[in-house]
């Protein structure tokens, strides 16, 4: 298979391929209660990272500079490899495991792409920023402040309340499960 034909199957089947990987570890996991709480942390912080990067966001249309894409290029990558680390440390080192690698498989693919269509529409102001910002670990000291931030693009358009809900949704259903388990 070509290059760019494995780079688009990930880009078009990566929520499906998440969704499964979410299904399979509902059903298979063991949770254990002690770590609810750093795995609800670090999720939280990944899913509250997903909320300040979507408020910037206005696809095609503005290449976002502000905000937490001042310091990192994909904060909202990062955010959802923060919220699937939490959620998957309550599956043990194993879940963890299954779930860096298919994190680095799918998100290099879709970042790589993202990075090729980017480049397209902004051109040059694309490549400095690309040169100057971090792609996926952060860089705090690049931090500043401006742009403006709207809440409602993200929860409206950008949908993340249904993040939320689905990050919620399944610490719920984890944790009846373990109740239900421990009985």
């Amino acid at each position: 298979m070509e290059k760019n034909n494995i780079r688009m199957f990930f880009v078009r089947y990566r929520l499906l391929m998440g969704y499964i990987l979410a299904i399979l570890f509902v059903i298979f996991v063991k949770p254990e209660k002690k770590l609810f709480i750093p795995a609800i942390i670090v999720s939280v912080a990944g899913e509250a990272l997903r909320t300040w990067a979507s408020g910037y966001i206005h696809k095609d249309k503005v290449l976002a500079r502000d905000g937490p894409y001042s310091f990192v290029r994909n904060p909202l990558y990062l955010g959802s490899f923060l919220v699937g680390l939490g959620i998957s440390l309550l599956g043990g080192w194993i879940w963890v495991m299954i779930f860096v690698v298919f994190f680095l498989v799918t998100y290099t693919n879709l970042i790589l792409y993202e990075e090729e269509k980017l480049e397209k529409i902004f051109g040059e102001e694309f490549i400095q920023y690309r040169e100057s910002v971090p792609r996926l670990f952060p860089d705090p000291r690049k931090f500043r402040r401006g742009g403006d931030y709207d809440f409602s693009l993200a929860m409206k358009k950008h949908r993340e309340w249904q993040t939320w809900l689905g990050i919620f949704s399944i610490f719920v259903i984890l944790f009846i499960k373990t109740l239900l388990i421990t009985k």
